[in-house]
């Protein structure tokens, strides 16, 4: 069995899929290899699952840049709904947007209302 991920080693994907795949290794009795297809924000190693044999053998660790990456791409080399099944959620990793402590914005409504005032200055 292979976990591709999109990521580099030593990176939060990469540790997460390794001790995964230890452990379902001594489950089911047969090695885990992870392999690390960096790039692209994680379309390399999604698109080099996408397009390589549905063998059940080779499963594409995700992380929330393969849900994103089609609302921030213009083309995608694949279709995340209709190129991929689902398996499991294997873990929760939270988001936090920041700013200064000098920022003007002390909210996530007053950068979408500066946002919508003055388009094309934040980015």
């Amino acid at each position: 069995m292979r976990f591709i991920v999109g990521f580099v080693p030593g990176g939060p994907n990469d540790l997460m899929a390794r001790l995964l795949g230890n452990q379902l290794a001594g489950q089911l009795g047969q090695p885990v290899l992870v392999e690390n297809k960096p790039g692209a924000g994680g379309i390399i190693g999604s698109d080099y699952v996408a397009k390589g044999a549905a063998d059940g053998y080779t499963l594409l660790f995700a992380s929330a840049p393969f849900v994103m990456a089609p609302a921030l791409q213009a083309r995608m080399p694949f279709d995340t709904v209709k190129d991929f099944a689902p398996i499991t959620k294997v873990a929760e990793s939270p988001m936090v947007l920041l700013v200064s402590a000098e920022s003007k914005f002390k909210t996530a409504a007053d950068l979408i209302a500066y946002a919508k005032q003055n388009p094309g200055k934040v980015n």
